[in-house]
């Protein structure tokens, strides 16, 4: 809820910022150059800045999404050797394989 609160706080500071200053500019690029509002000026800057972020947001989703797969699966395998070494434990033994007491051998 913040969040969206926070969206629509800047969205107003913009639009105040984009109105008040409705003056023609020249914009130039390299060897590019034309004339428009401040107000479209303003407005295409937050959109590509609203993208950058939005790509960079996924990107580190994505990254963390693959990780936390990764650490899951190993987990699972782990849990899975875990419970696979409890039943060989708790199956009675041979007494041909159980080791000699006393610490002394027969043979």
């Amino acid at each position: 809820m913040f969040y969206i609160i926070l969206i629509f706080v800047l969205s107003f500071v913009v639009a105040v910022v984009a109105i008040q200053n409705s003056m023609p500019v020249q914009l130039s690029f390299f060897t590019w150059s034309f004339d428009s509002n401040l107000i479209v000026v303003v407005i295409m800057s937050v959109i590509v800045g609203l993208l950058i972020a939005l790509l960079w947001g996924l990107k580190l989703k994505t990254q963390s999404f693959w990780r936390n797969r990764k650490l899951q699966d190993k987990m699972d395998s782990l849990i899975r050797e875990n419970e696979s070494l409890k039943k060989q434990i708790a199956e009675p033994k041979e007494p041909s394989e159980l080791p000699p007491q006393g610490g002394i051998s027969t043979k």
